[in-house]
Order: structure tokens, then C-alpha cells, then sequence
């Protein structure tokens, strides 16, 4: 119950899970915190939803309906005649690239970058936009998890506490906003991780 074990893909996560019945018996397995790393950011998110500025009743988005928000965005932002309407799904793919590396709108738009400007004010207006609908994309499980644990220390350290010992399986795919939850998770005194890859 002290452990906490992190994988990419739930297919990896029910391996790890079946393994552990085998050697702990199957009726303890529903007690461990065995997941991806998207899972294990929803369940911390669901439980500490209004502390991350959510309701715990939060849904996911569907790419499409991304998609149409990022192309709604261009057009409320007076973009479309800029050039930036022509490929969304780009958009939205620098977006996600930012939030890998836990960059919030206000990162991009302090760029000296007129290009990353814009796209700043698009990713704000997009946040903003999925916020205030209790709306959140794939890569929010893990940026919202890793600021939740950066800015409420009453969180990180009852996680702290229940997780004692982190384990990484496929540790060479971590990346950075990964590396970052896994740095918030472990206390500066006897960190216990171990990575598998």
C-alpha cells in the first residue's frame, strides 16, 4: 500500500498488476496504486480536484471537439486572417508540447517569439475555455497533477507520506512533465525510486 507504481500503456499496468496477485495474492492487488501515469494523475485530480481549481466531476475532452475549439479560438482571436487557421491539429499539437514541458499560456506569451505569442493566446483562450466548462484534455491529467503538487504542500506531503517507495517501469520514455511528477512526488529526505527500462 506504500508503493506507487507507474507504467505508459494499461496494458503494461495490468501486467504489473497480474505479476503482483501472483506473488501477494489477488485479493491484495486492489489495495495498489498500479497505473499509467495519466491514470495515476486522474485519480489524484478527481480527489483533489477543487484544490487544482476543478470540480471532481471534471470530463475529458475528445480530439475533436479540441480541434473545433482551437479553430472557435482562431476565429474569436481575429487569427483567421493572420495565416494561423490553416492547420488546428498543429496548434493543438504545440499546445500539448507545451504542457509536456509544464508551460502554462502565460510561458509562451512571454516569448520574444511573435509566432509563440499568438499561439500563447490561443492556448490561453483554450484553457480558459475548457476551465470554466469542468473540461480537461489527456495532457492536463499530468500538468494539473504536477502544479497541484507544486503549489499545495498539504497535498504533496500526504502523498508523500502514502507513497514511500515509486517504481517506473519503462523509465527511458519518461519526459519531462513525467520527470517533474515524479520529482513532486518524492520527499528531499530518503527518496526510495526505483526505475526499470
Amino acid at each position: 500500500g506504500e508503493i506507487l507504481a507507474v507504467t505508459f500503456t494499461n496494458k503494461a499496468a495490468n501486467e504489473m498488476k497480474e505479476r503482483a496477485g501472483k506473488l501477494i495474492g489477488q485479493h491484495a492487488v486492489k489495495d495498489l496504486w498500479v497505473s499509467t501515469f495519466h491514470s495515476f494523475g486522474m485519480k489524484i485530480l478527481r480527489k483533489y480536484a477543487y484544490q487544482a481549481g476543478y470540480s471532481p466531476d471534471f470530463t475529458l475532452a475528445e480530439y475533436g471537439d479540441q480541434v473545433g475549439l482551437i479553430k472557435q479560438g482562431l476565429n474569436e482571436l481575429g487569427l483567421v486572417e493572420d495565416g494561423m487557421s490553416q492547420d488546428p491539429k498543429a496548434i493543438l499539437s504545440l499546445i500539448s508540447m507545451a504542457k509536456a514541458k509544464n508551460q502554462g499560456p502565460e510561458d509562451l506569451e512571454a516569448s520574444s517569439d511573435p509566432w509563440e505569442q499568438r499561439i500563447g493566446g490561443i492556448y490561453r483562450y483554450y484553457q480558459e475555455y475548457l476551465h470554466a466548462l469542468n473540461i480537461m484534455y489527456f495532457d492536463d491529467l499530468l500538468m494539473l497533477t504536477v502544479r497541484l503538487l507544486q503549489k499545495d504542500e498539504k497535498v504533496r506531503s500526504v502523498l508523500q507520506e502514502k507513497f514511500k517507495y515509486i517504481m517506473v517501469d519503462e523509465f527511458q520514455d519518461t519526459n519531462h512533465i513525467q520527470m517533474e511528477l515524479l520529482h513532486a512526488l518524492l520527499p528531499k529526505e530518503e527518496p526510495n525510486i526505483c526505475v526499470v527500462g
